[in-house]
Formats: structure tokens, C-alpha cells, sequence
């Protein structure tokens, strides 16, 4: 639906994006740069890759001989593929703050 649609790329230029970019603040100018292009280019691909094979698979396996299914079939399957990975973004958003404190703090004692 639109309301699924409209709250899937807020959330992901809200967080994800804004995280992706968090993730290379403490590299060196030229592997940031590198790293933030491969990124950029293929994070979007196989994302894309990965969200069409796990609707393909839900459908796939959903789908009865006498029935096809439908996106409503497969909704509450992919919302749950959808909070755990939420909840592994959350844990990595968690842990890079860690890496990025106790790597800014070093860097302002010496």
C-alpha cells in the first residue's frame, strides 16, 4: 500500500542513510571516500536484490497449488524480516557509537 511504501523511505532517509554515513567519519579522507561510494553503489543494488528475493521466496513458499498468494499473504512474514532487521540495525548503530567515542575520546588525550 502507499502508507507502507511512504513509511519505508522515511525510515530509511531518517535512519539508515543517515547512519551509512555516520559509519565512515573516523577513516582517513581517501578510504572514506572509497568506502562511501561502494556504499552508495552497491549497498542500494543488493539491498534492492535482497528485498525482491525474500517477497519472491515468502511468495514462493506462501502460495498453494489452488491459490496464488499476494503481498497481503506474505505482509506479516516480512514484517517480521523487517523488525529483525531493525533490531540488528539498532545493534549496530549501538556498537558504532561505542567505536566512535572511545575513538574520539583517545584521539582528545593524545
Amino acid at each position: 500500500s502507499a502508507y507502507g511504501l511512504v513509511a519505508s523511505y522515511a525510515s530509511k532517509y531518517a535512519f539508515f542513510d543517515t547512519t551509512k554515513g555516520m559509519a565512515f567519519i573516523l577513516l582517513p579522507e581517501k578510504v572514506r571516500v572509497v568506502g562511501k561510494t561502494a556504499a552508495d553503489g552497491m549497498g542500494g543494488r543488493l539491498g534492492k536484490l535482497g528485498s525482491g528475493l525474500i517477497i519472491a521466496v515468502f511468495i514462493s513458499l506462501v502460495s498453494g497449488e489452488s491459490s496464488p498468494a499476494t503481498m497481503a499473504h506474505v505482509a506479516p512474514y516480512i514484517f517480521i524480516v523487517s523488525s529483525i532487521c531493525s533490531v540488528a540495525w539498532a545493534w549496530a548503530l549501538i556498537n558504532l557509537c561505542r567505536i566512535y567515542r572511545s575513538s574520539s575520546s583517545l584521539a582528545r588525550t593524545s
